[in-house]
């Protein structure tokens, strides 16, 4: 579950920099990449929501150590929880129109 939580941002940035580098050579087909990464940014929202709705658990994934010095660590996670899933739900499903 955790690889999913950071799926969905990134299948829209790799849609997104498909488009920005490779839009002069696909020119009017760059739809066929940018609008299905989105699309499937939903369906991914949308099995995360579910998960997190019914199970009514947090999901938390841990990108990378952002900082480390002794004991003290601060890590750049991707928390997922009731409300962030319906606002994501909200902000794919708009996107992918």
């Amino acid at each position: 579950m955790t690889a999913l939580v950071w799926t969905i941002p990134a299948l829209p940035l790799a849609g997104a920099l498909v488009s920005l580098f490779g839009g002069r050579r696909l020119g009017r087909r760059v739809h066929w990449v940018a609008v299905p990464a989105v699309a499937l940014a939903f369906g991914f929202a949308l099995a995360a929501f579910l998960r997190v709705w019914v199970g009514g658990e947090t999901v938390t994934g841990v990108l990378f150590e952002w900082v480390v010095a002794g004991t003290f660590r601060a890590p750049v996670t991707l928390q997922l929880d009731q409300l962030s899933a319906v606002m994501l739900l909200v902000v794919t499903g708009v996107g992918s129109l």
